[in-house]
């Protein structure tokens, strides 16, 4: 599926579940910091949730299995904290901090 007809469809979902259909920029931020659990489950509809695992698995693949254990992992900008809930739980790596823009998770060590 192109990507424009993911984020239509992505748009098309969250009016949904809010019932806005008004949902500019601004609106989409509020939107993210009061409805994150919300906004999990549409990505997981819309997306299949194939983003975080395949990030994790990208980065997995480019590091060293007896090494993963030790190094430490800073992912920036992490939203929900889904790649690096996801290098943790499956792909080895014991040291990942997130820093997201979501206030439940500013900063958080998985």
């Amino acid at each position: 599926m192109p990507e424009e007809q993911l984020a239509q469809q992505f748009t098309g979902r969250l009016h949904d579940l809010l019932g806005k259909e008004d949902l500019d920029a601004e609106g989409s931020v509020r939107f993210y910091e009061e409805e994150v659990e919300k906004y999990d489950k549409v990505l997981e509809e819309v997306y299949a949730s194939k983003g975080p695992p395949m990030a994790a698995a990208r980065l997995a693949e480019l590091v060293p299995e007896a090494e993963r254990a030790g190094m430490k992992v800073l992912d920036v900008a992490a939203g929900t904290g889904r790649v690096g809930k996801h290098l943790a739980d499956e792909h080895g790596f014991r040291n990942v901090d997130v820093l997201g823009g979501d206030p439940p998770q500013k900063k958080k060590q998985l």
